[in-house]
């Protein structure tokens, strides 16, 4: 009987300890009554998977069906056991010559599926890999998917986002390529940062200053991924994903979550800021900027704005001293809740009209203006304001924020941004 081990996890990549977990008999769709554990015991089926979200047994020759349940998901794999003369570990780890023929094939890193021939793996074919970088044993669990139709030499060793060739244009996949061209890619709606090649290496040399520059891979995968959330989990103590000296773009549907402010889900960034206004994290879409040019928009006002930003449960760190992590223009609907801060202060918010000098104080001793209205906002409808901020549960040190006047105008939401 041979021996296999697969993970519950959710969507966002997190462990789901104690699912219960049910394996069918393919063929007549019978519950299995001869599972097999690690020691070789009978094993009860159902059963539930281990407190890191383990699932591991041993089944005769066949095709099944497994199906994980927890309180909030119901998911489905079907699979293939063989009978092997020999497994190396009690993980059940094989090499890729005794997994030829299955379905599913469990390797140790993504670096031996570079180097794996092509034709040795057949189109669809699930692949897990242990490992995305061979030497950081914690980004664990890469899940790709054999894809005949992306396969191109001339990308050989090369990953990218691609556009999919499903109902939405805008959905890009994850896409690396093998040493001859072979591609694989990560099929899962939400985009967890370690098992898309992102290193969490920061501070790993004796001064405690390097790491690998993530900020054009992170500025991609923002990018071709919006309204998708990022998950950044929390880290061994001191790494950290490092973005070097670059001032992050933010776009609509930008979502980035990490394991909480008491954890250690840390971005670090060397960026300076130029101004005031300035932050590591930077939103301010080009629509935004033609849309306010002249003054308020002709039409919809709500088109002149960016959408749906979540910032939570990270931890910014700035190498040097920062005004703000993150740094919001002509925005609706954001929430920033559970976030710490070195060096940094939380979040800013700004008008389109302000930053483009079209708000000016040069009437404000006049009684009989209004700069806002000179500036181009409406007197009597306040539909022009950055709207739906929710902001709480911040830490780090009591750096304030800067409100700026346009803002002051609506009442501000419960929470603190410094």
């Amino acid at each position: 009987m041979e021996l296999k081990t697969f993970f519950a996890q959710g969507t966002d990549g997190r462990v789901i300890p104690h699912a219960r977990v049910t394996v069918y008999a393919l063929e007549d769709g019978d519950p299995v009554a001869t599972l097999r554990n690690a020691g070789g015991d009978p094993l009860d089926n159902p059963f539930s998977a281990g407190d890191d979200g383990q699932i591991q047994f041993a089944a005769p020759n066949g095709h099944y069906r497994i199906e994980v349940r927890s309180d909030d998901s119901h998911q489905r794999l079907n699979t293939q056991f063989f009978d092997q003369g020999e497994v190396h570990s009690a993980s059940g780890q094989q090499s890729l010559t005794e997994a030829l023929d299955q379905r599913l094939l469990v390797i140790d890193s993504v670096d031996t599926l570079r180097n794996w021939p092509a034709h040795r793996v057949p189109d669809g074919c699930a692949v897990i890999c242990r490992r995305f970088h061979h030497d950081l044993a914690d980004e664990v669990n890469v899940e790709l998917k054999r894809c005949v139709a992306r396969d191109d030499p001339s990308r050989a060793g090369q990953r990218a986002w691609l556009a999919g060739d499903d109902e939405r244009a805008d959905y890009h996949h994850f896409t690396l390529w093998a040493a001859d061209g072979a591609a694989y890619q990560h099929d899962s709606h939400d985009v967890h940062l370690l098992k898309v090649g992102f290193r969490a290496d920061y501070g790993l040399d004796d001064n405690g200053r390097a790491g690998t520059d993530e900020s054009a891979w992170l500025q991609e995968t923002l990018d071709k991924t919006p309204y998708r959330t990022k998950y950044l989990p929390s880290l061994p103590a001191e790494r950290g994903l490092y973005v070097g000296e670059q001032r992050i773009r933010l776009c609509s549907g930008t979502r980035i979550i990490g394991d909480g402010a008491l954890a250690n889900s840390r971005i670090v960034s060397d960026y300076v800021g130029a101004s005031f206004r300035d932050g590591l994290f930077w939103l301010r879409e080009p629509h935004v900027v033609k849309a306010w040019a002249e003054g308020r928009p002709v039409g919809d006002v709500d088109l002149g704005f960016s959408h749906d930003i979540e910032l939570r449960g990270l931890t910014f760190e700035a190498s040097d001293f920062a005004s703000a992590a993150a740094t919001l223009v002509c925005v609706r609907g954001v929430d920033y809740h559970d976030n710490h801060h070195v060096r940094c202060g939380g979040i800013k918010f700004f008008h389109e009209l302000e930053l483009n000098r079209r708000y000016s104080l040069a009437h404000e001793d006049d009684p009989t203006t209004d700069n806002a209205v000179i500036a181009g906002f409406d007197p009597d409808t306040p539909d022009d304001l950055n709207q739906g901020i929710r902001i709480s549960h911040l830490t780090g040190a009591p750096i304030a924020t800067a409100i700026p006047l346009e803002t002051a105008r609506q009442p501000w939401p419960c929470g603190s941004t410094s």
